[in-house]
């Protein structure tokens, strides 16, 4: 397998783990490496792409917007995250993945933040 195939194959498992800009800073520099192999790609494919490796609190939002490009993706999954809070819940599970926060602090923080919204 050559250099050029093994950027193909990250480009058909990239996944949003972090934030969307970690993700947003992942995905173009794949499609940078890739345009130095490839002439002419659909723009298309990419923002496609782009859209189905987002998380999915995020990828309906932004593929019911139909953006026309990548960099407008871009900001639509960024908009979103920010509107929605994802970012807040990508950092408790970087947190909790990383061993800084237990789970029983996570579940904790989790049930008091539930219970002040329900009781307010």
């Amino acid at each position: 397998m050559n250099e050029h195939e093994l950027l193909i194959r990250q480009l058909f498992h990239i996944k949003q783990s972090g934030t969307v800009s970690e993700y947003v800073h992942q995905f173009c520099s794949l499609v940078d490496q890739l345009a130095s192999y490839e002439s002419k790609t659909d723009p298309l494919y990419y923002t496609l792409r782009f859209i189905d490796g987002l998380n999915d609190e995020l990828k309906s939002s932004v593929l019911v917007q139909r953006p026309k490009d990548l960099d407008t993706a871009c900001v639509l999954a960024r908009l979103q995250e920010e509107v929605t809070g994802i970012r807040g819940a990508a950092m408790w599970r970087y947190l909790q993945t990383a061993g800084l926060y237990s789970s029983e602090a996570v579940v904790s923080h989790t049930s008091a933040t539930s219970y002040s919204t329900t009781q307010g």
